[in-house]
């Protein structure tokens, strides 16, 4: 709830210039003044200056308050500016000395506004930190174990910059189509791996898909002399998917 201060000091001087002026007595003279800072409360800032109405709305607004009075409220707000209670500006006008009539509300106003920081304050380093620290030194509940193990995938060596596979690929592609025609097809990926940028889930799979084709292609022959140069014949014959059950395209 707003509230005004009344000083003393105002009965004055120029609070009788005031009432002369209007011709009122200084009762209603006083009342002036009080809606007038009533008013101030909200329309005015901290400094009295009022830059968002003009003074027919302040007219406007004693009208209101002096209902049943036979003051001309134009001529009562034009008083207040020739005797100094209005102090007219550029940008708006000010309430004369409105920082020390109201000095007294605004000190109360800044003192809670600091309390509810310090209270906030407070608050935070007696129940909010402690609390947090107290989480904090809970230990870590343990993972939950899987009933299911998890299956252990068999490492991948590396055969060239970018290509990996475990040691049984290699070897069945080895056993499919040589140590000579298998190279090559390293060669190739890891070739394509480097300048491309692309990446595959199982370099295995991605030379049995393509590159096999590819280097075929590129050198005709080699895949039969590196196969000569193995001992044996591929079992499943031509066919790598041979042990998935895939047929031969």
């Amino acid at each position: 709830m707003a509230w005004v201060s009344v000083h003393q000091e105002v009965d004055g001087s120029k609070l009788r210039r005031l009432y002369k002026t209007i011709g009122c007595s200084k009762f209603e003279a006083l009342g002036i003044l009080n809606f007038l800072w009533f008013w101030g409360m909200k329309n005015a800032d901290e400094t009295g200056l009022v830059s968002d109405a003009d003074l027919e709305v302040l007219s406007r607004y004693l009208y209101g308050c002096g209902e049943g009075s036979t003051l001309d409220m134009g001529k009562v707000v034009q008083a207040l500016a020739d005797v100094g209670w209005i102090d007219m500006a550029a940008d708006g006008f000010y309430i004369h000395d409105w920082d020390q009539w109201q000095e007294q509300w605004y000190k109360l106003q800044k003192t809670r506004k600091r309390d509810a920081e310090r209270k906030r304050r407070d608050y935070a380093e007696t129940v909010v930190q402690p609390r947090e620290a107290a989480a904090a030194e809970q230990p870590e509940e343990p993972e939950k174990k899987s009933g299911k193990k998890k299956k252990s995938e068999p490492e991948k060596k590396t055969y060239a910059e970018f290509v990996k596979m475990t040691e049984a690929s290699y070897a069945r592609l080895v056993e499919l189509y040589g140590e000579a025609f298998t190279a090559a097809c390293i060669t190739k990926l890891d070739l394509y791996k480097g300048s491309k940028g692309k990446t595959y889930k199982d370099d295995y799979r991605a030379i049995l898909s393509w590159v096999v084709r590819q280097v075929n292609e590129d050198n005709p022959g080699l895949m039969k002399k590196s196969r000569g140069e193995s001992a044996g014949a591929p079992p499943g014959g031509d066919n790598p998917y041979a042990e998935w059950g895939e047929a031969s395209e």
